[in-house]
C-alpha cells in the first residue's frame, strides 16, 4: 500500500512557497498538476466548476509567469477593469 501523507509543516512551507502539492512546482495546484493521471470525466461531468477562494485566485496569478500575467493585465483592461490608486492608510 503506497501511502504518502505531507505534514502540516510540509504542507505549510509548499503554500508559502506557492508550489503544487503533486510535483513540487510552481505555476499550478495540485489539481491542475499535468503529472497527475487521467481523471474521471464522469464525477464531473453536469457539476459547475469549484469558485476558487480569494486565497487560491491570489496563489494562482501570484504564480503564473510574466507572459500569462501580462496577458491577464491586457484581458482585465479589455473587460473594463481599471487601476486604482491606492491610498495611504
Amino acid at each position: 500500500m503506497d501511502v504518502s501523507v505531507m505534514t502540516a509543516k510540509e504542507q505549510a512551507e509548499l503554500i508559502r512557497k506557492g508550489t503544487c502539492f503533486r510535483c513540487k512546482q510552481r505555476g499550478h495546484l495540485s489539481r491542475e498538476c499535468p503529472q497527475k493521471g487521467p481523471t474521471n470525466q464522469n464525477k464531473t461531468q453536469g457539476q459547475p466548476n469549484k469558485k476558487w477562494t480569494p486565497k487560491e485566485l491570489y496563489t494562482h496569478i501570484r504564480n503564473l509567469n510574466k507572459d500569462k500575467k501580462d496577458e491577464l493585465a491586457d484581458l482585465m483592461v479589455k473587460m473594463g477593469f481599471e487601476e486604482k490608486e491606492e491610498k495611504d492608510f
